[in-house]
């Protein structure tokens, strides 16, 4: 039931953001990097007020803080990459390029720790990225430059999504002991990146009303509640899952771009929604049989004994 919160939550939240992003970009903010560094500043604040009101205790002993550097170097880049892959790139690469970090992040979990997908769940995921494929991608435009920032992203948004998990797994914490200990190492790479990525100086919030900067704090309210239940989902379910999620929540995102904005509309969108919403509660359903089936007996290897949590306590 708890996931099942969390998930309506991540999905709410998403539509509420980037309906507020939206109107931000059309009232002059344009800096995304700077923006993103704001949301995960309310998430510091946010997971330090659930630390202070006793909603969790810090991790026993004394995890390595390597591991949550990576996390937040990996967040960092694929907030940054991911931008300069949406610059450098058409809107239609851009969308394949998000989708290929599902088999990517299928291809390092094999190579990380053995785990090898059902062909059942293989076939939904591909019927799944053919539908939103479908629906999202009007034009395709290769370069070599722009193919070289897209690996990078996806590279990044893999790697964050993987240690997410990683940290969670192996290090023996929860999604908000996580949270606590990486959020600020993220705000301060973000802090790093975003004059490098972003025009601050034509960043004036003087010449905005009291309506568009309360609205900026209601964004990062909610970017907060993203980013925590996005560690849950990824933590309790897996980033294969978080990633069905996410392309889930396009297909509703552009579904009230239809109904709200009058978004121009092709039979291909249609189709290509209706495609993926199918493939989400299939592969939900597989999923759920998955877990009630009985695990394997576990087999120890000379990896899994070192990734131990004991052996990263000082």
């Amino acid at each position: 039931m708890t996931t099942v919160v969390n998930m309506v939550v991540n999905v709410v939240s998403t539509v509420g953001v980037i309906l507020m992003n939206k109107y931000l970009y059309s009232q002059g903010l344009t800096q995304i990097v700077f923006l993103s560094t704001l949301h995960f500043v309310a998430t510091s604040l946010c997971v330090w007020m659930m630390y202070l009101f006793d909603f969790f205790k810090e991790p026993d002993g004394v995890p390595p803080l390597r591991s949550f550097f990576v996390q937040s170097f990996c967040q960092c880049g694929s907030v940054a990459w991911m931008n300069l892959n949406l610059v450098v790139n058409s809107v239609g690469f851009y969308q394949i390029s998000k989708l290929a970090a599902v088999p990517v992040i299928l291809v390092a979990e094999y190579m990380m720790y053995g785990t090898v997908a059902s062909t059942r769940i293989k076939f939904c995921l591909a019927v799944l990225l053919f539908g939103v494929g479908l629906a999202t991608v009007a034009d395709l435009q290769l370069h070599l430059t722009g193919a070289v920032v897209a690996l990078i992203a996806v590279a990044f948004t893999a790697g964050a999504q993987l240690s997410v998990q990683y940290c969670q797994k192996k290090l023996g914490i929860n999604s908000n002991q996580l949270a606590y200990i990486s959020a600020p190492w993220t705000c301060l790479l973000m802090s790093l990146t975003a004059p490098i990525m972003d025009n601050l100086p034509t960043v004036r919030l003087s010449c905005w009303d009291f309506y568009t900067i309360a609205l900026l704090v209601l964004t990062c309210v909610a970017a907060a509640s993203i980013n925590l239940t996005n560690f849950f989902i990824i933590g309790n379910l897996s980033p294969v899952s978080y990633q069905v999620l996410g392309h889930f929540k396009t297909c509703l995102v552009l579904i009230l771009g239809f109904i709200f904005f009058r978004a121009p509309v092709a039979p291909a969108n249609i189709i290509g929604i209706v495609i993926a919403v199918l493939a989400t509660v299939v592969y939900t359903e597989l999923k759920r049989r998955e877990s009630l089936s009985p695990p394997p007996p576990p087999e120890d290897s000379d990896v899994e004994v070192l990734l131990q949590p004991s052996n990263f306590r000082q």
